[in-house]
């Protein structure tokens, strides 16, 4: 019980009480301005900007471009070592016809000359 003659009316324990009711609005407080900004950042999280679609469209095209390019460059090598092994065959034809007249065989392997003068693809 406070004394008629203490300048404070207010024991030590009051003053806690005081201070922690205080700090615990000042916490609540604090907690629904937390949660009123994470409800806001949720709502907010999936709007998009006209730059973020550029540069969603920017990404996707470079990477589609890049993709028909390596597939063009995949499906030429392909021709190409198509054309290669034709011409390692009629050469490999060639030679053995030439070895077998040489030794006065008959008898012809096939041999398609007109692949020396076709453009490689």
């Amino acid at each position: 019980m406070p004394n008629s003659q203490d300048p404070h009316p207010f024991t030590d324990a009051d003053v806690f009480v005081k201070r922690g009711s205080a700090l615990r609005s000042q916490m609540d407080d604090s907690i629904s301005r937390h949660k009123s900004r994470v409800a806001n950042d949720k709502k907010h999280a999936l709007r998009f900007t006209i730059r973020d679609l550029f540069w969603l469209t920017v990404v996707v095209a470079l990477a589609l471009g890049w993709w028909v390019m390596a597939e063009s460059q995949a499906d030429q090598m392909q021709r190409t070592l198509r054309h290669a092994e034709a011409l390692r065959q009629a050469l490999y034809n060639a030679a053995i016809n030439q070895a077998a007249r040489d030794e006065g065989q008959e008898g012809e392997m096939p041999v398609d000359w007109e692949l020396a003068t076709r453009e490689i693809p």
